[in-house]
Formats: structure tokens, sequence, C-alpha cells
């Protein structure tokens, strides 16, 4: 049961449910088994590989109740103590998001999570969630930039909405936001609903207790900073998606990823500043965590309006100093997971 100065070391590997993967004689996964003899044994069978990222492979499977779902295994292998702790931390900000937001109105602003199992033979991990339709990548790349310039300001809209409630509750910060970690599901009317995945990267704040997942962040770097994720997604969307976005659409995005460095110097992240350090894709994820950067024009409530402009047909109006988050109103999530089970 998750506390303020909960330890993580208290959990062993042995304390999950057992789960394995079988494979082929090719290699490729077969199937999923959660639970053993005494533990009321349940197969997953593969339908369709979704996505490889660089922890884990998530696949589509079905279920004995005939209900389709995500399974991603992680590739680390979790024998090492340090590796099993980032693992169940991933699963709790996951948890926590979910639990947080699941009564807002295009809530959950993540996957549903039921079970995380564990193959003590060979150090494998297994993470069961609800599965969503398609990511954001290969929506915006099947569609024509007209019709992106309701998909992608409506998904920006969104997630400005969904990240100002996230870190207002839980100083919460992705720190992996790229087309392929944004997903949707679909309601009855046709209107997408986004929903943020893969949490492997992820910090959040919770009644005092940080939470940090991957190895890939030590603890020099910032846990929460208010412009890293848009300004991350941003990046991203004008970088390997342009050629789908309208033109106007694309000088919107690159002007709100213009940076000020050191408040003197300015770094137009969309042209890149190798002189600070921002050269290729992989520099993005210390360039808007450093303390000495500045992107106003990253923050949900910029986005947000800056998104509300360009539907309305309103000229493009550039950010001011970016607002300060309120600290104090950390407090959502009190007694979320302890009450949740």
């Amino acid at each position: 049961m998750l506390r303020p100065g909960f330890d993580f070391k208290s959990i062993k590997q042995s304390d999950l449910r057992y789960g394995q993967r079988l494979k082929g004689v090719r290699g490729n996964t077969l199937s999923f088994v959660f639970g053993d003899d005494t533990d009321s044994e349940v197969s997953y069978d593969v339908v369709d590989k979704l996505g490889e990222g660089t922890y884990g492979i998530t696949y589509e499977v079905s279920g004995p109740d005939d209900k389709h779902y995500a399974i991603k295994y992680v590739k680390e292998k979790l024998t090492d103590k340090k590796e099993f702790i980032a693992f169940l931390k991933e699963c709790i900000v996951q948890l926590l998001v979910v639990e947080v937001s699941k009564s807002k109105p295009s809530g959950p602003y993540a996957p549903y999570l039921y079970e995380i199992c564990y193959d003590d033979a060979i150090g494998e991990g297994y993470i069961r969630t609800e599965l969503l339709r398609n990511t954001f990548e290969h929506l915006v790349s099947a569609n024509t930039p007209k019709a992106n310039d309701a998909i992608v300001s409506d998904c920006l809209f969104q997630l400005s909405s969904m990240l100002e409630d996230l870190q207002s509750t839980l100083l919460f910060n992705h720190r992996d936001m790229k087309g392929d970690n944004i997903m949707y599901v679909k309601n009855s009317d046709g209107t997408r609903i986004y929903k943020l995945i893969d949490f492997g990267m992820s910090c959040i704040t919770w009644q005092g207790l940080k939470i940090s997942g991957s190895s890939w962040f030590d603890e020099k770097h910032s846990c929460f900073r208010e412009s890293r994720d848009l300004s991350q997604f941003l990046f991203y969307i004008q970088r390997y998606l342009s050629e789908y976005l309208s033109d106007e659409l694309l000088y919107r995005i690159q002007q709100s990823i213009v940076a000020k460095v050191e408040r003197r110097h300015t770094c137009k992240m969309y042209k890149l500043c190798p002189e600070y350090g921002l050269r290729k894709w992989k520099n993005v994820y210390n360039f808007v965590n450093r303390r000495n950067v500045n992107i106003p024009g990253g923050t949900p409530n910029f986005v947000k309006s800056n998104m509300t402009r360009f539907r309305a047909g309103k000229k493009f109006k550039s950010p001011r100093k970016s607002r300060r988050v309120r600290r104090n109103s950390v407090i959502a999530g009190a007694g979320a997971l302890e009450n949740s089970k």
C-alpha cells in the first residue's frame, strides 16, 4: 500500500503475480500466461504487435473473456533491484495518473492498468492495460494537412488541459513526449479522447513522495518543469510530422518553441542550436530540462490559448513570460491508492 515515505526497496520480485511470455520457434511472442497452478492461470493470445520502444514492446492480446487488452513486456532484466524498482515506479505513476483523473470529463488521462506480473526465471516484467485505438503519430501521418489542422489542434488543446491539471495536482512531468506516446480512444459520437502512455521516464510528487522512473534521469535532472512536456512534444511534431501540417499550423508550432537561454540568448529550437547543446532529437531531453532554458510558448496555458486562437482564425500571439505553477496545490491523490484497492 503506497503511503508518504514509502520504501520501494521493501517490495520483492516474488511479491508480484507470476507471469511468462511464450515464444514460437523463431523467437516471436505467441502469448502471455499469468498465474500458475495455485493462482488461477490465465492465457492472453497475441493478436498484433503494437509498437516497440527503447525499454519495452507492446502487444494487442485477446483474453479468455474475449476482450482485447495491451500487454507490454519490459526489455530490461528485472533481476537487478534497481531496474525492478524503476519498473514498479512506472506502474505506480500510471496508477496515480488514472486515480486523480478518472472522474474528469475526459478522464482518465492514461489507460487503466489491470495487473503487473513477473517471470522470476528470466527476470521479465509484464504490464496488462486497457487497449487504446491508435497513436497520434499514425493518425497524423494518415491524414492531409487540412484534416490535421483539426486533429493536431484538438490533440494539443486536450493535452494542454490534462497536463495543466496533472501539473497542479501531482507536479507531473511525462519527460518522454513524442508521437507514439500519445494514443486515443473514440467516443460513441466519433470524437477522439487522447491518453498518455509509457510512464517509464515520468516523475511526480504525491503527498511529498517523489516518484521517478527510468535511470535516464538521475537526481541532477529536474522532476518538474512547467514547459518541458509540451515543448518536447511540439519539437517532435515539427521535426518529424511537418510534411503533414499546414503552413500556418507549422508556423505556430515553431514560434512556440523559441527558447531563452540564460535570459540573454535565443534558441529557435526548430532550427536547432548546437551552440546550446541542441543538435538532434535526443538532445531535447536534456535541453528542456535545463534551469537556464525558458520556453514560455511550451506551457499548457499558452499552448491551449494558441490552439484556441488558431481554431478561431485569429493571428498568432507571441507568448509572455511563463507563469509559475503553484506548488502548494499539490494535494491531489490524498489516499488515492490507499482507497483504490
